[in-house]
């Protein structure tokens, strides 16, 4: 928490924290090399992760920190557990990226 603290409002502790993140989790990760985007993946997962501590945490939104830790895995889990794997596109991906232009 307090690395996370130091990190917003202070510019070096902000590098710091970035780097290690950029390094140690994202880059120097064996398993970021295993799929497509990995390394993209893994970045939205953290970040993501660092949003619901944040809130939770650092802010303090009353939502959040109200949840009970199992509330919140339930909710959150599904979501980042599919953010690292690929799913194969399918014709009807196809099709709904053709209507919406996406």
């Amino acid at each position: 928490m307090a690395m996370l603290r130091g990190a917003i409002v202070n510019d070096q502790a902000n590098e710091q924290l970035r780097a290690f993140l950029q390094e140690r989790l994202l880059v120097d990760n064996p398993a970021s090399r295993a799929v497509d985007g990995a390394a993209l993946r893994a970045g939205i997962v953290l970040s993501t992760l660092v949003g619901l501590v944040v809130g939770r945490g650092v802010v303090g939104v009353p939502t959040l920190t109200g949840a009970d830790r199992d509330t919140l895995v339930a909710l959150v889990g599904p979501a980042v557990r599919k953010i690292p794997v690929p799913t194969p596109r399918t014709a009807d991906d196809d099709e709904d990226h053709e209507e919406t232009g996406r």
